[in-house]
């Protein structure tokens, strides 16, 4: 999983928001859930790094190992910061139950 960003960076918010409606159908998911997270936790910044270690728009916290709860999806191997595996791997997450793992959950209910 690339944790720096790639360069040159490519992805934008609009990639962002194209990628979250597909990825919560296909894991039959409210979209507009995702997009709220996706918005809370980082305003639709592919890009977003936090202070305390969360990365892409959907601030996936990234250990000193470089592993994360995408980690344990299959979009284990992709990046932090590319909106399609990262829209999906939450959205696999949420249909799972860790909807709690996103701070900003409870304004996206």
């Amino acid at each position: 999983m690339g944790l720096a960003p790639e360069a040159p960076l490519r992805w934008t918010p609009a990639d962002v928001i194209s990628s979250i409606g597909p990825a919560a159908a296909a894991h039959d998911i409210s979209s507009a859930q995702l997009r709220c997270l996706s918005w809370y936790e980082s305003k639709h910044d592919p890009y977003a790094v936090s202070a305390t270690g969360d990365h892409g728009h959907m601030q996936f916290h990234v250990y000193r190992d470089g592993s994360s709860l995408m980690s344990g999806t299959p979009w284990a191997g992709e990046s932090v910061y590319d909106p399609e595996a990262a829209s999906n791997a939450a959205a696999w997450l949420i249909k799972r139950g860790y909807l709690r793992h996103w701070a900003t959950a409870h304004l996206c209910r």
